[in-house]
Parts: C-alpha cells; structure tokens; sequence
C-alpha cells in the first residue's frame, strides 16, 4: 500500500493485499486439514521408517556435531597458521 497509495494505485494495492491475505490464509489452513487427512498414512509409514529414521538422526547428529567443531576450530586454525 505504501507503494500503490503515492502513485494513485488504490484499488490495484487494496487487490493485491486482498490476494495476499487470501493465500497466507489458504496456507495456514491447508497444514492442519492435510495432516488430518494424511494421519493413517503417515503414521503406517513412520512405523515402518523406524530404524532407517533412527540410523539417520545418528549420522545427523555426528556430522553436525563435526561441523560445529570445525567452525569452532577454524579462527585457531587461522590464527595458528595464517
């Protein structure tokens, strides 16, 4: 609006902000109804995805915490040989 108001562009700001507005709206509400849609489903496929799931958040877990090292360790090693 602090666009469309100056140049005389009313009724074009006030249908783009209607536009918005509308699919804020449609996104915020499509979450909910497709989980409760899609509940069965995937609750079968996270039962079945157990022990991949659980194998992955390890790997995860060691890669990130590697990375924090590293960023941790790089102004030392920096300073240490630069």
């Amino acid at each position: 609006m602090s666009y469309a108001i100056p140049r005389g562009l009313l009724g074009e700001g006030l249908l783009f902000a209607i536009a918005y507005a509308g699919g804020m709206v449609l996104t915020v509400a499509a979450f909910p109804v497709l989980a409760v849609l899609l509940r069965s489903e995937l609750s079968s496929w996270m039962a079945r995805t157990e022990s991949l799931r659980t194998r992955a958040d390890a790997v995860v877990s060691v890669v990130s915490a590697l990375a924090i090292i590293a960023v941790g360790l790089l102004p030392w090693i920096r300073s240490a040989f630069g």
